[in-house]
């Protein structure tokens, strides 16, 4: 017995630790905490992959709805505005005016003007087009 504490004397620590290390036990316990690391870390791949292809078609959605808004982006619409039902055609000047100065006209107004990206709407005809309409 006295051999061995000698021996364990003289050694440094880092073959202690080596020693200790590679004994069955720990061995056992090392290699269960790999196993579980590497599924932990599996698992995280697996998760980034299939976040980052989900990334990856939504950046294709936005790249092609940005091709056709910048198709459209001289052209305005109206369509998501709401207006009031429009009042009857004002024919003020129809009647003082003649000729291609003659118009009518009506006035939509908006429901929400809290919406900043509309504008309430006017529309004007000539009296000679809306003549040979009917």
């Amino acid at each position: 017995m006295s051999r061995h504490t000698t021996t364990d004397n003289r050694r440094g620590r880092k073959e202690r630790l080596l020693r200790y290390l590679l004994r069955r036990k720990p061995c056992a316990y090392i290699t269960i905490f790999e196993i579980a690391l590497f599924l932990v870390l599996a698992v995280a791949l697996i998760v980034l992959v299939y976040f980052n292809r989900r990334l990856k078609s939504e950046i294709d959605i936005l790249d092609r709805e940005n091709k056709v808004l910048e198709t459209h982006n001289n052209m305005i619409t109206f369509a998501h505005c709401q207006y009031e039902r429009p009042t009857d055609y004002n024919t003020d000047f129809c009647e003082s005016r003649c000729g291609p100065t003659a118009f009518i006209w009506r006035h939509h107004k908006l429901k929400n003007e809290r919406d900043k990206t509309c504008l309430d709407r006017h529309e004007q005809f000539s009296k000679s087009k809306l003549l040979f309409r009917e």
